[in-house]
């Protein structure tokens, strides 16, 4: 965000030779605008103090106001509001940096890219943080499922929620009956009240049967073809991700992760968990079956 063309195109020119993707706003509204507009939020705004409309420190106080925008960092940028006041007013009002005209190109550089690791590492703690809290509720609708088909039903929702796509759920109940639902919708966001019922077995998905009578997790990735009566259109892309886990009894979930296999490490984990998540709660859903069936 600059009035100045010559310091637009040089601040542009800069960030675009290292990498980076530029939109610009000549003044603070049309740059507010644009972020209130964006499908997907920038990772770093610059922006320069004196602006025709309203000032810099205005503009940083509106972005760090707006809960869509206030972890987006602000690095302020002027070649007259230099003193150590106005430095110090910036960073009081919000800013993440202060950098004073002229800028040489690697401190700039050096700036941002320290920016966004901070930026980044907090949104992926906050991201899994999130995860943790629906995967707790998630394991919580596992154990009070009073039935096989209703753990699949709690398996597929949990993953739809937890991992934020589409996932199916496919288990082995303990009178060894699949049972099988699909939560999130095809193609769409994920829902809390968007599960359905499928046919599908666990038992001809091919890793299942690598287990033979160990117990544990796994994850693998697939072909959507290899898994016969996998709901066409569900997947994504061909591939999909798989956990697959055995207790002491024939059991598994098998909740498939996002993006057609395309799982970051903290979604393997997630993704694990809850696959042996279900498994726990059909074991324990086998115990109280039996108990109550001796007395």
């Amino acid at each position: 965000m600059d009035d100045n063309p010559t310091n637009r195109y040089v601040l542009r020119t800069t960030l675009s030779r290292a990498g980076h993707t530029v939109v610009e706003a000549e003044d603070g509204t049309g740059a507010l605008a644009l972020l209130k507009d964006a499908e997907d939020l920038p990772e770093v705004a610059v922006v320069d103090v004196r602006l025709p409309d309203m000032t810099g420190f205005e503009v940083c106080e509106r972005i760090k106001a707006d809960p869509a925008t206030a972890a987006l960092p602000v690095l302020h940028v002027s070649a007259s509001a230099i003193t150590v006041d106005d430095r110090t007013q910036g960073l009081n009002r919000g800013a993440d940096a202060y950098l004073t005209e002229p800028i040489a190109p690697d401190e700039l550089l050096a700036t941002v890219t320290a920016t966004l690791r901070y930026a980044r590492a907090r949104r992926r703690a906050e991201r899994l943080a999130d995860r943790l809290l629906h995967l707790n509720e998630a394991t919580l609708l596992l154990y009070s499922a009073d039935s096989a088909a209703g753990v699949a039903r709690a398996a597929a929702r949990g993953a739809a929620i937890v991992l934020g796509a589409p996932a199916v759920a496919s288990i082995i109940s303990p009178h060894g009956e699949p049972a099988s639902a699909a939560g999130g919708g095809a193609g769409g966001q994920a829902s809390s009240d968007n599960v359905a019922d499928v046919r599908l077995d666990a038992r001809d998905l091919p890793p299942y049967h690598e287990f033979g009578d160990r117990t544990g997790t796994r994850l693998v990735t697939v072909h959507a073809r290899e898994w016969p009566g996998f709901p066409q259109g569900f997947a994504p892309r061909d591939r999909i991700a798989v956990a697959v886990a055995r207790q002491a009894r024939p059991a598994a979930g098998v909740p498939r992760g996002p993006r057609g296999g395309g799982l970051d490490p903290d979604d393997e984990q997630l993704l694990a968990q809850l696959a042996q998540a279900c498994a726990l709660a059909l074991e324990a859903l086998r115990s109280y079956t039996e108990s109550t069936t001796w007395r």
